[in-house]
């Protein structure tokens, strides 16, 4: 009897160590999405990407699923290749192609993150196929944060954009350059209610300043809560508030997502939001629907 228990309980250690030591390093993933917006901009993203991370995330049952790499602090680096179809009330569908790169390094309670997206295309006009727009636009941003608990993360977050506009006759309406500038603080906390619930909050304060024909600055606030009942699922809602010149970008914004683990490595998520804008001559409003399938390796 005696070594029946000793067995069942080396049996149990065994089992319970391989399971401890299971681990990823890799997390590649699909997403796709489509918006619309009432001024008759349409858009829908298929892309596919991959993070390497620097050292082997172990698969923490008591931790939530998708918070991790960030509970670790896993350095990492990104890469991501989207393609996507883009048409406006004035501008014929154009498939447009862009790369993005970037990457997260923790040294010890510090956060650094960099990123960059590029694309360009040429847009036909609907009014003469004959007459098209080069759009070359660059995206560079960066964040520095600190963990000012071992479950809260606080940074500043940095992203500029820069559009150069070209037109294939000159008889055209010349669109001159744009430029947007976003600088804002945000905080991300993780919080155990118990057993495997776990509550994410995220908050958030940007300040975008935007520069064409001429220089409009919005202020957005935004906040979003993410349920977990259990480590592999979630629900989650957020509220985003932007105010300021640019009339367009006006508004508020209601989210709603969910996701779920079909097993540590296999997960997906389902998101979208509807942004109502304040000035209705605008026609500003619209959706956006968004899935991702991700697996870890």
């Amino acid at each position: 009897m005696k070594m029946k228990m000793i067995a069942a309980v080396v049996t149990t250690l065994a089992v319970a160590n391989v399971y401890a030591a299971e681990t990823y390093n890799i997390q590649a993933g699909i997403q796709h999405s489509k918006s619309s917006v009432d001024d008759g901009t349409e858009q829908t993203l298929t892309s596919i990407g991959g993070t390497y991370y620097f050292k082997d995330i172990v698969i923490d049952a008591s931790q939530p699923f998708m918070e991790m790499d960030v509970l670790q602090k896993a350095s990492n680096v990104r890469i991501e290749y989207a393609s996507v179809d883009f048409e406006t009330s004035s501008l014929a569908k154009t498939k447009l192609k862009a790369t993005r790169l970037g990457g997260t390094a923790y040294v010890d309670n510090f956060i650094l993150g960099i990123n960059n997206t590029k694309w360009d295309e040429t847009f036909k006009t609907k009014a003469n196929a004959a007459q098209s727009y080069g759009i070359d636009s660059t995206t560079t941003g960066f964040n520095i944060g600190y963990w000012v608990t071992p479950t809260t993360a606080i940074g500043f977050v940095n992203s500029k954009s820069e559009a150069t506009y070209t037109r294939s006759a000159t008889s055209m309406n010349a669109i001159k350059d744009e430029s947007t500038t976003s600088n804002g603080i945000a905080s991300h906390t993780v919080t155990s209610l118990g057993g495997t619930q776990s509550l994410v909050l995220d908050f958030y304060y940007d300040q975008i300043k935007r520069e064409q024909n001429k220089s409009e600055t919005n202020k957005e606030y935004g906040a979003k809560v993410r349920y977990y009942p259990e480590s592999k699922y979630f629900v989650e809602a957020g509220y985003i508030i932007n105010t300021g010149d640019n009339a367009y970008n006006e508004g508020k914004t209601l989210v709603a997502g969910a996701g779920y683990a079909f097993t540590p490595r296999l997960s997906v998520l389902l998101s979208t939001s509807k942004f109502n804008g304040d000035v209705s001559s605008e026609k500003s409003s619209g959706t956006s629907t968004e899935l991702k399938l991700g697996y870890r390796f």
